[in-house]
């Protein structure tokens, strides 16, 4: 999801972690970059930032079609975040943040989930408060972070099998004792970069790209895939820039995982929990982005967005992303 630099800055990082084994996309680099539009503040500020990160997952998918006989299986994701940050006057932003995530299986068998995912710590720089010779009108920020496995991690089944169709003779779609844990069990780093350009007083565009990898193994062997993302959108202000508006597209990468105990796992699986994955686990998606934020004073953003992917490829068979929305809010206290 994204949210224009210059609206807000969430510091909601990579943690919409409700992957079936941690987190499951990259955080909006627009959220998590600092304010673009103004100055570095001359004295230490603190932000402090809330968000609700909704995900609705109902689409069972084999390559980039519907498959069929996944019996209506869904689950409902919400992440709670809370952030702090500090930023410097060197134009530097310091950051963590702590995800709490809850699964809601839907349809036949309802549960929840719910615990801990995984913390997140970045380090970004508004690159035009170290090169003076930045045009005014552009501004640009990167960041680069650590994410570290906080996520409680358990074993528990998870949904039962179900012959396809109807025939035996066809692979099962199950999840046997496939983990539904809130974290991913490995360390990652992360990184980012965002460009924004003002065109007019009130109107400007923004591009970004981000990108995370796995440092290690998982404890039970799992390998997981690098993932990336790269958006570009149109934004407008109103009102004095009080109100902040953002449309565009983006696309979302995510490789394959590699796992030990591959040979041993049926050749198509899936799971009632976000974008679970096979041996063979991979995504490509095409999505849609829109929203709006407010400022309140000088201290005070709200922000309501949405991200709706229009085209979905996945390797094996995967319960895909319906939409996702996020609700947010952003306190500075301190410097000028």
């Amino acid at each position: 999801m994204l949210g224009p630099l210059a609206a807000l800055s969430l510091l909601a990082s990579p943690a919409e972690a409700h992957h079936t084994s941690g987190a499951s996309r990259l955080g909006p680099s627009a959220l998590n970059a600092g304010p673009l539009i103004g100055r570095a503040p001359t004295g230490p500020r603190w932000v402090l930032g809330l968000s609700h990160d909704f995900s609705r997952y109902d689409q069972t998918l084999k390559g980039s079609d519907p498959y069929p006989g996944a019996g209506g299986v869904g689950v409902d994701a919400h992440t709670l975040r809370l952030s702090a940050g500090a930023d410097l006057p060197t134009g530097t932003r310091l950051t963590v943040g702590v995800p709490l995530a809850i699964l809601q299986r839907t349809g036949e068998a309802p549960t929840t989930r719910w615990g801990l995912a995984d913390l997140d710590l970045q380090v970004g720089q508004r690159l035009e408060s170290l090169v003076p010779a930045v045009p005014d009108r552009l501004r640009i920020w990167c960041f680069v972070g650590a994410v570290l496995p906080t996520g409680a991690e358990e074993e528990a089944p998870v949904a039962t099998a179900t012959e396809l169709g109807g025939d035996p003779t066809q692979i099962r779609l199950t999840t046997h004792e496939m983990r539904a844990s809130l974290g991913a069990g490995a360390f990652w780093l992360q990184g980012g970069l965002t460009a924004d350009l003002s065109l007019t007083a009130n109107l400007g565009v923004q591009a970004s790209a981000r990108t995370r990898a796995p440092l290690d193994r998982a404890a039970d062997g799992t390998l997981w895939g690098t993932e990336a993302e790269a958006e570009l959108i149109a934004r407008g202000g109103l009102f004095d820039q009080r109100l902040q508006l953002w449309a565009g597209a983006g696309l979302r990468h995510r490789g394959g995982d590699e796992r030990r105990d591959s040979a041993a796992q049926p050749a198509e699986i899936t799971s009632d929990v976000p974008e679970a994955r096979g041996p063979d686990g991979g995504l490509d998606a095409t999505r849609l982005l829109g929203g709006l934020a407010w400022r309140f004073g000088d201290s005070l953003v709200a922000m309501a967005a949405v991200d709706v992917p229009v085209w979905q490829t996945v390797a094996g068979v995967q319960l895909a992303e319906a939409f996702s929305t996020r609700l947010g809010i952003q306190v500075w206290l301190g410097g000028d």
